[in-house]
């Protein structure tokens, strides 16, 4: 009896020196990338939906930004950060021009208007203008030279025909003349009334009826209406074909890109 355990402890013991079989070991590995198979796209779409919640704060923070900045501002908008068109203005919303500087004052992103109001991102304030999933520079560096608008956001300021003005954003030419719609107070609908849009960037991140084609090239929104020619700034579908949008009231949510295109859902008077 003695012997006979002595040898099944002996054989038990080799057995566990021996290891996993070549089958056991490629049964396990197929057993974990099954695993991280089914695990890995539910992982991508959680990061996705982090993303896009980070952009909404993104704009609600703008938002509360431009409110604190109206109320000190005669309850007048900003200007629109406009690029060639209408050029710098120490009023714009935000200063985009890297490395900028007039009449001997610097303008980097840090001082741009709205932040002053929104606690604790001025040493951050690039994040706070820019999509997380907004990550390929590519088209829109090609398509408007230098320098770039390497942010997410942009200021409705709608303008089609140079004499009637339909944006939020104040427009101070290149005289300096200066056309506004009137205070915000004035804004009818404010929960329905784009203030702030996520334009798109990228081909991949563009609206079917992006033909021009147009990327966002500056801190201006100049929407296409259906039935209004001359304009060609679209919302973004990087977020599931849809774009994320700060309202007039302050609020942000995400909406289709067609939405944008409704002129009763950017128009301060409708």
């Amino acid at each position: 009896m003695y012997f006979k355990k002595l040898l099944d402890v002996t054989l038990s013991r080799r057995a566990w020196r021996r290891g996993f079989t070549l089958v056991e070991l490629l049964v396990v590995i197929a057993i974990i990338g099954l695993l991280a198979a089914m695990l890995l796209p539910v992982l991508a779409a959680a990061k996705k939906r982090a993303a896009e919640a980070y952009c909404i704060n993104n704009l609600k923070q703008l938002g509360l930004g431009m409110a604190i900045y109206v109320t000190d501002n005669n309850d007048i908008y900003p200007a629109c950060a406009s690029a060639n068109t209408y050029g710098f203005h120490s009023e714009d919303w935000i200063y985009w021009r890297p490395n900028y500087t007039s009449g001997g004052i610097s303008y980097p992103i840090q001082n741009s208007p709205i932040l002053n109001g929104v606690p604790g991102v001025n040493t951050n304030a690039g994040n706070i203008f820019r999509c997380p999933l907004d990550t390929d520079n590519q088209d829109r560096v090609a398509l408007s030279g230098n320098p770039q608008f390497l942010y997410s956001y942009s200021f409705n300021a709608f303008y089609p025909n140079g004499t009637t003005y339909y944006g939020l954003a104040t427009i101070i030419d290149t005289s300096g003349a200066i056309q506004y719609y009137g205070k915000a107070t004035y804004v009818r609908n404010p929960a329905g009334k784009i203030m702030l849009a996520e334009e798109c960037a990228t081909k991949l991140d563009s609206p079917p009826g992006n033909t021009s084609p147009s990327y966002i090239d500056d801190g201006r929104f100049a929407m296409e209406p259906k039935g209004v020619s001359g304009t060609h700034d679209f919302l973004t579908t990087r977020h599931g074909q849809k774009g994320n949008v700060a309202f007039a009231d302050g609020h942000a949510e995400l909406v289709t890109w067609q939405f944008a295109t409704n002129i009763i859902n950017s128009q301060p008077n409708l």
